[in-house]
């Protein structure tokens, strides 16, 4: 048998919903004033919008005279959160290259990019790409 419904027990219910709606709200707030990796973790699917970021605008990466010179070659993993007008408002490497001369070129490339931003639900959002971006002697550099 369930518990009878009375004004006390209403009320004593009433508290408790406010209280779980006030934490909740407590949490989204302060969710929203976290660095961009930190709202990532907190906010499981972020990147997985239904239409993700696509690159619209981009220019060949750079392969660094320097790292070419010492025999450097492999690939960066770039994670970059693009905003809503589809630009880069964050970028870090997820996976590097064992190099920082490659790392840091293929960060720089990254950010100059322009996307057309992900949208859910027909609605610009931001959202976390993954940009794969590699380098090798033998002349292929890109993504």
């Amino acid at each position: 048998m369930g518990m009878p419904w009375n004004r006390d027990s209403i009320k004593r219910t009433a508290a408790a919903c406010a209280a779980l709606l006030a934490c909740a709200t407590a949490a989204a707030s302060t969710d929203a004033r976290l660095p961009a990796p930190a709202r990532e973790r907190s906010l499981p699917g972020i990147s997985q919008g239904k239409f993700p970021p696509v690159v619209s605008k981009s220019r060949p990466p750079i392969y660094p005279a320097e790292a070419r010179q010492l025999g450097q070659q492999g690939r960066v993993m770039v994670r970059a959160l693009v905003d809503t007008q589809g630009q880069v408002a964050y970028a870090e490497i997820k996976e590097s290259s064992g190099h920082p001369l490659l790392d840091q070129a293929a960060l720089a490339t990254v950010r100059s990019w322009s996307f057309t931003p992900g949208t859910r639900n027909g609605v610009p959002e931001a959202m976390w790409a993954r940009i794969p971006i590699n380098y090798a002697l033998d002349g292929r550099v890109g993504k």
